[in-house]
């Protein structure tokens, strides 16, 4: 019904290119009073590709929060600095002699921060030092994360348990995250991890817990008074000391017997390397499904400062230099979590702009983006087959955010650089505050917010399809 109403507004509504130069403000009125968002709260700028015409939009100036947005910079930045056949290597060194199987000396894995590192790889590494000829470390397990700095959790937003906000390390495994079964056993099942049931009652709306544990664990806590699913995902705080442990599990598998992983310094000789995915695959899957954690990573890898706050400042100061139009922007992360971020629609219309026919080495830029209908978060949105392929591009939302910005390829045979912003400040300010169950009940209403201001949105962009 809402599809037929919305079908019919257009045929009785049309709006040219000259009005939308113009002033729109009553038919965007309209369009956000059908979907219960308030119009003040929208913002968004348009431009055609190739074309010397002016920006076109609403509110264009604003500055406002991007969410994962952000990503759309990180990832130029990244392939700009690092090149898209860049590949991540994670290393073991041998410290000692190996004879009949038994290496006499430490072991150490290296990590420099593959922001898609998985079990399957942790597998193949176990088989290449099996095949080097070592079942058993008569030495330690040592794990050396020093090329990158440990930083507990991304960003201090929410309520510290989300899956979203894990921390980061040069040693990072399946983006950072554990399963709890049925409430008291952990997937991997690890020594080092453990889950432990609390009498007490959390914060409204939190469901885990981090306790203090020492270097050697990694703990977290379930509240006796909260109802939990089957299999729950919990982020993770140490991640390389449960990659090692994750990798000393794995190796037993396969026949190698290796000590308890400690923190250490890398000596010895190289005998295992295992390569990442090259950036221009990376760089895919984080335009396609926005993990926070793969965004820090190159972000931290494409900068020389450290930690995450100093490494955004230093690419966004080697943005604006090249792009005098991003002077404005404001970046606390590479992620995009972070509600102190800030950049105006104008800006990242005109970045998208200038950057259409971009190409690193053998990837276009326009190509890293999620399409309508086809992939990533776009898969569901504008999919019918006018629509389907014609929107590429990418979406960024946090609780009473929702965002989208990218290229559109007209009904005219036009194509545009775009992005819209729906940001809901006061409510989004009062979530950054101290939690309380009225917080939570907002937080709890932030989905079905996002469930109308997304449909506002995509009717916008399809209106801009048949009408430019």
């Amino acid at each position: 019904m809402k599809i037929l109403l919305l079908s019919l507004f257009f045929v009785l509504t049309p709006l040219n290119s000259q009005e939308l130069k113009e002033d729109i403000s009553p038919w965007l009125k309209k369009m956000a009073s059908r979907y219960s968002i308030d119009s003040d709260l929208i913002s968004w700028s348009l431009k055609e590709v190739g074309s010397p015409n002016e920006y076109f939009g609403h509110e264009q100036d604003r500055q406002v929060i991007p969410a994962s947005l952000t990503k759309i910079l990180t990832v130029w930045h990244a392939l700009n600095k690092l090149g898209d056949n860049y590949r991540f290597e994670t290393e073991i060194f041998a410290n000692g002699k190996i004879k009949d199987g038994v290496l006499d000396g430490d072991l150490i894995l290296k990590g420099a921060g593959d922001p898609f590192f998985t079990n399957a790889m942790l597998m193949n590494m176990a088989i290449k030092l099996k095949n080097a000829g070592i079942s058993k470390v008569k030495g330690r397990l040592l794990y050396d994360q020093s090329a990158l700095p440990v930083i507990p959790m991304i960003s201090t937003i929410g309520l510290g348990d989300q899956t979203y906000n894990p921390g980061v390390s040069a040693l990072s495994l399946e983006f950072n995250r554990f399963t709890v079964w049925r409430g008291y056993q952990t997937i991997p099942p690890l020594h080092s991890l453990k889950v432990m049931k609390l009498r007490e009652k959390f914060t409204p709306g939190r469901r885990f817990k981090e306790l203090d544990g020492d270097t050697s664990m990694e703990v977290w806590g379930l509240s006796e008074a909260e109802k939990y699913q089957h299999l729950e995902e919990v982020p993770i705080r140490k991640p390389a000391l449960i990659f090692a442990e994750t990798f000393r599990m794995i190796a037993a598998k396969t026949g190698i017997e290796l000590p308890k992983a400690i923190e250490g310094k890398t000596s010895g000789k190289k005998i295992v390397t295992q390569f990442s995915q090259p950036l221009s695959l990376l760089s895919k899957s984080i335009m396609e499904y926005s993990n926070n954690l793969m965004a820090e990573l190159l972000l931290l890898a494409s900068t020389k400062s450290h930690p995450l706050e100093p490494a955004a400042k230093e690419m966004q100061e080697a943005l604006k230099k090249k792009f005098n139009f991003l002077s404005s922007i404001n970046l606390k992360n590479g992620s995009g979590l972070d509600s102190q971020n800030r950049m105006t629609p104008k800006a990242l219309t005109a970045f998208l702009a200038e950057n259409f026919p971009k190409e690193f080495g053998e990837t276009a830029y326009p190509s890293l983006f999620s399409i309508s209908g086809q992939s990533g978060w776009m898969l569901r949105r504008l999919n019918d087959p006018e629509m389907a392929y014609n929107v590429w591009a990418k979406t960024g939302s946090l609780d009473y955010i929702d965002n989208i910005a990218g290229y559109l390829f007209a009904k005219s045979g036009k194509i545009y650089a775009f992005s819209v912003f729906i940001n809901d400040m006061k409510k989004r300010d009062l979530l950054d505050g101290p939690n309380s169950e009225k917080i939570n009940q907002l937080r709890e209403k932030a989905k079905d917010w996002r469930n109308q201001s997304k449909p506002l949105t995509d009717a916008l962009i399809r209106h801009w399809y048949e009408t430019l």
